[in-house]
């Protein structure tokens, strides 16, 4: 599979979903990071799974802002909690988000985390 190479703007990325579904941020943020994932299709009943690879540094930082086609969506993360993210230089986390488009034309997000690779 392809995999997309993002770079972060002030810990913001776009994720193209036309251009693959798995990306990989090999600079290490700075702060907790924005996901905005554009050109979702957007057909009820559906479900759509990406994956973030994401190089930490010396602290980690997670996504806590998910966005689809840049409306804010609610994480919900494995578990109830956000993931602790691995604060170890060159370590590579790995966030996926399952997108369902429900039949009401809602979105709901599930999130779960791959942590110290």
């Amino acid at each position: 599979e392809t995999v997309v190479e993002v770079t972060l703007s002030t810990n913001a990325g776009t994720l193209d979903w036309t251009a693959g579904n798995i990306y990989y941020i090999a600079t290490a943020p700075t702060g907790n990071m924005t996901f905005n994932v554009t050109n979702v299709p957007a057909d009820v009943s559906k479900i759509m799974t990406i994956n973030v690879l994401v190089t930490q540094g010396s602290t980690g930082y997670i996504p806590t802002l998910f966005q689809i086609g840049g409306a804010s969506q609610t994480i919900r993360w494995a578990g109830g909690s956000a993931p602790t993210p691995t604060s170890s230089a060159g370590k590579i986390d790995i966030f996926s988000f399952t997108m369902q488009r429900t039949t009401a034309g809602a979105w709901i997000v599930y999130g779960s985390a791959s942590l110290n690779f």
